[in-house]
């Protein structure tokens, strides 16, 4: 056994055997990437262990790629319902908080193992992190006692609630397929989806009139795609006179054709008119040079005769005004000839294969930038101090990348592949870690504090759970979806993230876990804190 001493062997063991166990499923019900927790918990026990970087490390991976995926939505989401992400995000640490009091209170137990119980049963390493940093500055003596309880109560509260969230979506009482439905339909009502449309043109008042003159600036939201006069497709750009009889077809929201349908004239069935000449195409934006830019501020469209009818952007959909910047990566769908669509396409969109690429420069900037916020300790008194850790300020960070697409001047594209295996390779390094970590705890604190430290935290984490998904399936109507996502999140739970994710296609868990876990791993840092130092 001695070649298990090398560490990076051990490691690729425990994610081979955990993984590989993880497939299995019975009736449904599979473990998942939390078999390489069990596994590494194994490890552990036994005396192997990992080092606390690589659990940092996979730990750091995870939450970049989540807040990339989500980074887009998670502004617009926390406008619309903020005040219950930010009441769940301190809702569940805060009960959690008095829970721990109250075994002090009326069980004797002592302060540093409560403490401890309190940051393992609600699986947050950062606040365990917070209460030790605070412990050699005032208590050193009680650190080992924080370490042991942590150690104790988190493989638990780790797998109970990915098992409920792998248990919960099998429940009669809930229907996936309806509440996906039910996304899918308020995401497009945001997402305002495009659809097309033919008109003919019967407004006097259009008649010898340019596509400029008719629309200006733009106040009607909708695209002119092309002109059919007399079985002719004309390209529609601003210059185009129209015709009485003429056929627009028009891409936009329903909302914005009914406009269009108002200005033009009657719509009509659309034809299955076929041109060799003219043709449309989607390409992605992929050269350097017009990204950063806006639409009315590239010439390229005008000089080629082409139209911007629609544009792709992380699986949301926009009809295109001249003030849209364009970010590298974004898929334009362009009308027009096909022999200037070709053209166009050699100019904007160069080699697909860079797509199959991540430029690591600001790749590795958004996680050096995320770190070091991550390491800014505030004070917040003469003995506590905030600080987000290097995962924390690491979200945070790859949440506004993900928002705003950019670097100063530099685009931030990660294509899907990368996202996917940063996620999910991240979160087996964290489990992997933790694993080995915990497990070398366990048999020596039950042997000195008894079994009924795993029976409190047990009961802790229950108690949290509970009553945070009472919070937002009954008291905030949330889905059950968005309910999975946001107690994974209340529970700063990747594991359970995971696996309410391996449920479904919809991505509400990701968005709800993003918006509440920022706030939950803040008041998790500063409770436990202010725990250790109230309970002396």
């Amino acid at each position: 056994m001695e070649y298990l001493i090398n560490e990076f062997v051990l490691l690729f063991i425990i994610l081979f055997v955990g993984y590989s166990i993880g497939k299995w499923s019975y009736k449904g019900i599979s473990l998942g990437s939390t078999a390489v927790l069990i596994v590494s918990l194994v490890f552990g026990y036994f005396g192997f262990t990992l080092a606390r970087e690589i659990m940092e490390l996979g730990l750091i991976l995870f939450v970049y790629a989540v807040g990339i995926s989500v980074g887009t939505r998670f502004f617009r989401s926390f406008r619309k319902e903020g005040w219950k992400y930010v009441f769940l995000g301190l809702a569940g640490p805060m009960l959690g908080a008095l829970a721990v009091i109250g075994l002090v209170v009326f069980f004797r137990i002592p302060s540093d193992l409560a403490t401890g119980l309190y940051t393992g049963a609600l699986t947050n390493t950062p606040a365990l992190a917070g209460v030790l940093d605070t412990l050699a500055r005032t208590a050193p003596d009680k650190m080992a006692n924080v370490s042991s309880a942590y150690g104790i109560a988190y493989p638990f509260a780790m797998i109970s609630v990915v098992l409920m969230n792998q248990i919960l979506p099998r429940l009669k009482r809930f229907n996936l397929i309806e509440e996906e439905q039910k996304f899918k339909k308020s995401e497009e009502a945001l997402n305002t989806p495009l659809s097309i449309k033919q008109f003919k043109i019967t407004n006097p008042a259009c008649i010898g009139k340019s596509i400029a003159e008719i629309n200006p600036d733009r106040m009607i939201q909708a695209n002119l795609s092309c002109i059919i006069r007399e079985k002719q497709m004309i390209p529609a750009n601003s210059k185009v006179q129209l015709k009485a009889g003429d056929l627009a077809r028009v891409v936009g929201s329903e909302d914005e054709l009914k406009k269009m349908e108002l200005l033009f004239g009657e719509e009509v069935p659309l034809e299955d008119f076929v041109s060799k000449d003219y043709n449309f195409l989607d390409l992605k934006l992929l050269k350097q040079k017009y990204a950063g830019k806006k639409i009315q501020d590239i010439a390229l469209w005008a000089q080629h005769e082409v139209v911007i009818t629609r544009i792709r952007r992380s699986d949301i959909e926009w009809s295109p005004k001249g003030s849209l910047v364009l970010e590298w990566g974004d898929s334009l769908r362009l009308v027009g000839l096909e022999a200037n669509l070709k053209l166009v396409s050699k100019e904007v969109q160069g080699d697909l294969r860079q797509l199959e690429e991540t430029n690591l420069v600001p790749y590795f900037a958004g996680l050096l930038i995320g770190i070091s916020l991550g390491s800014i300790r505030v004070p917040l008194g003469s003995h506590l101090h905030l600080s987000l850790g290097s995962a924390g300020g690491t979200f945070v960070v790859s949440l506004l990348l993900g928002h705003f697409g950019r670097i100063r001047s530099i685009p931030f594209y990660v294509p899907p592949a990368v996202k996917h295996f940063s996620r999910e390779f991240g979160l087996l390094l964290f489990l992997a870690g933790a694993g080995t970590m915990a497990g070398a705890r366990i048999m020596p604190i039950l042997q000195s504090q008894g079994a009924y430290l795993l029976l409190i935290g047990a009961l802790l984490t229950f108690v949290v759970v509970f009553l945070s998904f009472v919070l937002a399936r009954k008291i905030f109507g949330m889905s059950l979806l968005a309910s999975m996502g946001a107690l994974s999140a209340v529970m700063t739970n990747p594991p359970a993230l995971s696996s309410a994710q391996a449920k479904t296609e919809s991505i509400e868990p990701l968005i709800n876990y993003a918006s509440i876990y920022p706030i939950a791993l803040i008041a998790k840092i500063v409770l436990a804190q202010i725990l250790i130092l109230i309970l002396r």
